[in-house]
């Protein structure tokens, strides 16, 4: 898929010289060129690609690496749009920061611009942090004090000069708004590391409590996205304009809790983190559609992040994927079959696609009550169960009410019918957690 920045470069609005010894990227419209090999400069040329496209600001208007007036002018803005084509009156301001940086990083990025878009500087109507997926918009008109950052939040940089969208993710494609999507691996990967960076909080919650935030979290918002609704209604898991984070902080509780009434075995526990840091993971994945998002992709992100954290902690390690096709094939199990996984993990048995057989869809048919899919967990980490759940769910039909599908390791003594297969990839734990057999099974 085309990105913006390619697109701007095909058209026109940026062009890549090669000539000296590092590769240079020119935004014509305003002859400004700096170096591409930068990561913040990619991030940059991104969302400049995006004003135009996206936004509908004119080129001759978007002010590159443009000096803050000041006593001294020594500090620059990354971005400025204006409201005259020879860039005179500002009307926002960006600061573009490499995807991935800290949250302390963010805030103070967040400090930099609004000081640069005060009434002493630019005197900017809005000014905005973009940090790859990661953004917050603020509007700095007099309408609020000059030190306020939160209840001055707008959904999105307003289009074509107009006002601030008081949602900015909506359902279907529209030039008026922008619908969530799915992203690739990478953009999977780094968005669920800024959101477990923001939980840890440099130890503020141990990493095991941290990770269980995340999965309430990931649960709200994937039952978001399948909740009914039509072309150009609002999602619920977002930032709205002028939403403080208290008030972001009970929607999102209240939207947990009635998944709660419906299926309370998934998660018996409260969201518990503070206002601020649920509303810093919302920024992370709001934009994010994780239904349409590759089941495969899904599968190696969360497992790829968790490799390290798990591996190195608490001694899991997951099957590899490669191993995980092979049993499936060998399994060849088909929609009148029950599988058991007494080891099941985070799942990855029950959601492998197979060339000759997607079991996801067999367990999905089986699971939603023609049949029921059996998965008693035996697990050290009980993080891990969580885990399993988001993943299965995070795949499920919309049109087809959910079900508990995993169950606990007790599940094993009583109560399981006969099942036609077994497939898994029992855990070697050492001590005395080692896999065992119960005597009574």
């Amino acid at each position: 898929m085309e990105t913006l920045t390619e697109k701007a470069r095909a058209e026109g609005h940026l062009r890549f010289d090669t000539s000296g010894k590092t590769e240079k990227v020119v935004y014509v419209a305003v002859n400004r060129v700096e170096r591409w090999s930068d990561p913040e400069e990619k991030v940059r040329a991104e969302f400049y690609a995006e004003m135009i496209y996206k936004y509908g600001y004119a080129p001759q208007r978007i002010g590159v690496e443009v000096t803050v007036p000041d006593r001294s002018p020594n500090d620059f803005a990354d971005l400025v749009v204006f409201h005259d084509d020879e860039r005179k009156k500002p009307y926002a301001v960006i600061e573009c920061k490499k995807d991935g940086i800290s949250d302390a990083e963010f805030h103070q990025a967040v400090e930099q611009a609004a000081g640069n878009g005060s009434a002493y500087k630019f005197r900017a109507a809005y000014v905005g942090v973009v940090a790859g997926g990661t953004r917050k918009f603020l509007d700095t008109s007099e309408k609020y004090g000059s030190l306020e950052r939160d209840k001055n939040v707008v959904a999105d940089l307003p289009m074509g000069y107009g006002k601030p969208p008081e949602y900015k993710y909506r359902k279907g494609v529209s030039k008026d708004w922008q619908d969530i999507r799915p992203v690739n691996k990478g953009e999977l990967i780094a968005a669920i590391k800024k959101c477990h960076q923001s939980l840890w909080g440099g130890g503020r919650l141990s990493p095991p409590a941290a990770f269980g935030e995340f999965c309430k979290i990931i649960f709200v918002k994937v039952r978001d996205e399948k909740a009914s609704r039509q072309k150009g209604d609002p999602y619920e898991f977002q930032i709205k304009t002028d939403e403080a984070a208290p008030a972001l902080a009970k929607r999102i509780k209240a939207m947990y809790t009635e998944a709660q009434d419906i299926d309370p075995e998934i998660f018996k526990e409260p969201i518990k983190i503070d206002d601020g840091t649920l509303k810093m993971c919302v920024s992370h994945l709001e934009g994010i559609n994780f239904n349409e998002t590759d089941l495969d992709t899904k599968g190696v992100a969360f497992e790829q992040f968790l490799d390290g954290f798990f591996k190195g902690d608490f001694g899991q390690y997951f099957t590899p994927r490669e191993i995980i096709q092979f049993c499936v094939e060998m399994l060849a199990p088909d929609n009148e079959d029950y599988v058991l996984d007494p080891a099941c993990g985070s799942s990855s048995h029950s959601t492998c696609q197979s060339p000759k057989l997607i079991l996801f869809f067999m367990a999905l048919r089986l699971w939603h009550g023609k049949r029921r899919l059996d998965l008693p967990a035996q697990f050290v980490q009980a993080r891990l169960a969580e885990l399993g759940d988001v993943h299965v769910v995070s795949g499920a039909d919309p049109e087809v009410p959910e079900h508990r599908g995993l169950r606990p390791g007790n599940a094993l003594r009583a109560g399981l019918r006969i099942v036609e297969l077994v497939a898994l990839h029992p855990a070697g734990v050492a001590g005395s957690n080692r896999l065992r057999v119960p005597d009574d099974f």
